[in-house]
């Protein structure tokens, strides 16, 4: 019955939360091995949700790269080239709308802070859809992951406000 619940006629759709986890459950054992692999070579790996980031102190060797596109290859997982990204120590670092600062600490990037902001610009609410209170509430979620007190007062309406639109779209139950 869950897996009904969850999946809405045998997928998963877009923006579930349970869409996270699945994606790094299935290839579990593969981050695994490249995160043992990377580690005997002095590399710190990252892993958020499918989105691996590889921390280092010296420059990466192609090898590497290629020892991991194999690894991922072999369970029909690939990455472009055109998405790899090289910062410096002293760089901010932005992964799957998280900030790494040069201090090691993570944090909601500006976009997701503007994103969110723009959502609720002088608008009511009560005056949002089912959809975009989903959206809003998501989004305030995520910044949640890095600082909790983050948009606080504005999670607490929104959960509570999509808690009642979701209360008064519910199917009567006929007796």
């Amino acid at each position: 019955m869950f897996q009904d619940v969850q999946t809405g006629h045998c997928f998963i759709p877009t923006g579930s939360p349970c869409s996270q986890v699945v994606a790094f459950w299935a290839y579990y054992h593969t981050f695994n091995d490249i995160a043992d692999y990377v580690t005997r070579l002095g590399v710190t790996m990252t892993l958020y949700v499918d989105d691996l980031t590889l921390s280092f102190s010296h420059p990466i060797s192609s090898r590497i790269i290629n020892n991991i596109h194999n690894r991922l290859k072999s369970v029909g997982l690939s990455f472009k080239l055109s998405k790899i990204k090289h910062y410096g120590p002293s760089h901010y670092k932005v992964v799957t709308g998280n900030c790494i600062t040069p201090g090691h600490q993570l944090i909601p990037t500006r976009k997701l802070r503007h994103d969110i902001s723009k959502m609720v610009n002088n608008q009511n609410l009560d005056s949002f859809t089912l959809k975009q209170l989903r959206s809003l509430n998501g989004k305030i979620a995520a910044t949640h992951l890095q600082d909790p007190t983050m948009f606080l007062p504005l999670y607490g309406k929104t959960r509570k406000i999509l808690k009642q639109k979701m209360a008064s779209n519910k199917p009567q139950s006929k007796h």
